[in-house]
């Protein structure tokens, strides 16, 4: 008996679906595309400069922190990526140890600790998980914490608020002590020397002339009036002024 088997050459029949040449730029994605038709259907291969492109290993679901509880169970878990025509082989290690033990279960990707069951040795479990993802020729690496917050568990973020308080702080004091050179710098001031400048006095210049350098203007509001003390000073240097007048007119009349 003979038995005749029909083949065909594999041909794209849509240019679409026929790969082609891309412009991108670093870090977008670049999409290349090949269904040809053929009877038995072909299996397709890919190349880069000549040789077979194998994917490379990339863990797309990264274990999470878990605070630990001894009361309950804790979980992590790890999903990779890779070339279709390989398997990824998932393992898990302990602060850079590999562990077997009956209370450590792993589901490839998932690993479960049965804390509930172990109140007294749980916490030996307490540390950093390592999932390495991998194949024949790459792998992955992520990381995560079974964390014990009852012995002091610190924010990993705690600097942040050290460095806000260190700054408010040190602003205050800048503020504070512009504050007190201002104050220190201020010159000497009087209650009604506004007032006074606004009525067309010089609290300054008759001070001056009254002698009292340090003296403080009445603080009673009135304007343009002066204290009993200037009143006696004013009228003296009157006095002064008229006997002297006198004095001339006389020396004026006897000449």
């Amino acid at each position: 008996m003979i038995v005749f088997i029909s083949t065909e050459r594999p041909k794209v029949i849509d240019p679409l679906d026929k790969p082609f040449n891309q412009n991108v730029t670093v870090g977008a994605d670049a999409i290349f595309r090949c269904n040809p038709t053929a009877d038995p259907k072909p299996e397709i291969e890919w190349l880069v400069n000549g040789k077979k492109w194998q994917a490379a290993t990339e863990i797309i679901k990264e274990p999470k922190d878990v605070i630990y509880d001894p009361n309950s169970n804790a979980t992590f878990e790890c999903e990779a990526i890779t070339d279709r025509d390989t398997t990824v082989t998932y393992t898990w290690l302990l602060n850079n140890q590999k562990i077997e033990d009956g209370s450590v279960k792993t589901d490839q990707s998932v690993l479960f600790l049965d804390l509930a069951n172990l109140p007294k040795n749980g916490r030996k479990y307490i540390g950093e998980w390592t999932c390495n993802a991998s194949n024949s020729y790459s792998f992955d690496v992520k990381r995560a914490s079974l964390i014990d917050k009852s012995a002091g568990y610190i924010w990993p973020y705690w600097w942040i608020i050290l460095l806000i308080l260190i700054l408010f702080l040190l602003a205050l004091f800048l503020i504070c002590l512009i504050c007190c050179c201002l104050y220190r710098n201020r010159g000497d001031q009087y209650l009604v020397d506004e007032i006074e400048h606004k009525n067309g006095n010089d609290p300054e210049k008759e001070l001056i002339a009254s002698g009292f350098h340090d003296y403080q203007r009445d603080r009673s509001g009135s304007t343009g009036t002066l204290s009993s003390q200037e009143r006696t000073l004013t009228k003296q240097k009157r006095s002064q002024g008229s006997l002297g007048g006198s004095q001339s007119r006389l020396a004026d009349f006897a000449n």
